[in-house]
């Protein structure tokens, strides 16, 4: 399967000191004065010893890719037990990141789009096996054929981004379905369902689907499906608008130990596949909910979290949403990465365990000429969990 998104992270470390773990962060207000501006840090005292390795944890990632500000969290057993923030959403300003500081989140963004899918099927909006032509007959016919499941499972031979102005995107969209239009006329790379092959653009077309099925638009349906049930509060459209510490200021590593400001981009035009801006609270929240039976039956979490297959056999490591990895006898675990101009996340989740954790980044290399290598060796990121009591 041709990949796009590994999980950029990044650090100033050397000139940004670490948020105190649970300690609220501050700034200065117009006075001068100092004031406090973080809310929603979370530190379990059963965790405690989970807590200080996952600190390290962190700071290894930040220091590997020379991140300016980033948040953690995670969740066991449906509860967040450990959320965090450390150095800065806004170096210029010096403004500190906090656990409910918004992010970009990139293609995390898809396991958003997931979930409203898996709360669709449930209800019997949609099945996995309607079509294109079923749901949205004007686009073109060869789009026709493509289901729910090819679409999810980046089996739709519909292509990726092609040029740096489709990565960094400047052209507004109204709307979800006039984003189409980028795309919608190209050719297939292959006959649906026959391979895979990653595409940003296929779930812009699935968040088009449920638009159909509901009535109302992608963003307004997913707050009623999914943040307003989860409770993800942080969680946004991206938004240039609203200012740190609420939201992260954007940065870009073009090379080692060279981090910019990004360059403006408006992700209108991918928000089911890239363009949401969320906490790491908000996503522990989200790989909670997947797990929770009140929120997904169990056949949705497996529609979500089974490793799909091609008409040989032969499975992907995609399943709708999650990239599947299974490293038997241990359990198999779900994970989403995001990386998106000025921003980077992930996603983890331990369904055996119980175990969620999900990071975010304020940092990014879509502008850079080649992905510049991590500073130092980053720590895998399975090794976030075991402490917690999932899967190392």
């Amino acid at each position: 399967m041709a990949h796009r998104d590994r999980l950029p992270l990044l650090a100033l470390l050397a000139a940004v000191a670490l948020a105190a773990c649970g300690a609220p962060a501050a700034s200065r207000d117009d006075a001068g004065q100092v004031r406090d501006t973080c809310s929603g840090a979370v530190a379990d005292p059963e965790y405690a010893t989970a807590i200080q390795a996952g600190s390290t944890f962190m700071e290894r990632a930040m220091a590997a890719f020379e991140a300016p500000g980033a948040a953690v969290a995670v969740a066991v057993h449906g509860e967040v037990v450990w959320a965090a923030a450390f150095g800065l959403a806004d170096t210029e300003a010096g403004v500190p990141a906090c656990p409910e500081t918004a992010f970009r989140v990139g293609s995390v963004s898809k396991s958003i789009t997931a979930a409203a899918l898996a709360r669709l099927l449930d209800a019997g909006a949609i099945d996995l096996d309607s079509t294109v032509g079923d749901l949205l007959p004007d686009l073109p016919r060869e789009l026709h054929s493509i289901t729910v499941a090819q679409l999810g499972h980046h089996q739709s031979g519909i292509r990726h981004y092609r040029t740096s102005g489709e990565v960094v995107n400047r052209q507004h969209f109204d709307s979800v379905a006039a984003g189409l239009s980028i795309f919608a006329g190209s050719p297939l790379l292959f006959e649906p369902g026959t391979s895979s092959s990653y595409s940003s653009y296929g779930y812009n077309l699935l968040g088009a689907l449920l638009e159909a099925v509901t009535g109302d638009d992608y963003g307004s349906l997913v707050e009623r499906q999914v943040l307003d049930v989860v409770g993800m509060i942080s969680t946004t459209p991206d938004d240039a608008s609203v200012q740190p510490p609420a939201r992260a200021r954007p940065y870009e590593r073009l090379a080692v130990a060279q981090v910019v400001p990004a360059p403006v981009a408006d992700l209108s035009d991918r928000l089911p596949s890239g363009g949401w801006s969320a906490s790491a609270s908000d996503l522990a929240r989200l790989g909670a909910a997947l797990l929770d039976d009140s929120f997904i039956s169990p056949d949705a979490q497996d529609a979500l979290f089974a490793d799909a297959a091609l008409p040989d056999g032969e499975t992907t490591g995609y399943g709708i949403g999650f990239e599947v990895a299974c490293n038997p006898p241990g359990p198999c675990l779900a994970m989403q990465t995001g990386a998106v101009v000025g921003g980077s996340a992930l996603l983890l989740i331990d369904r055996a365990n119980g175990v969620v954790a999900a990071i975010v980044m304020n940092v990014g290399t879509a502008t850079a000429t080649s992905a510049p290598p991590p500073a130092q060796p980053p720590p895998d990121p399975p090794e976030l969990l075991a402490p917690f009591g999932g899967a190392g």
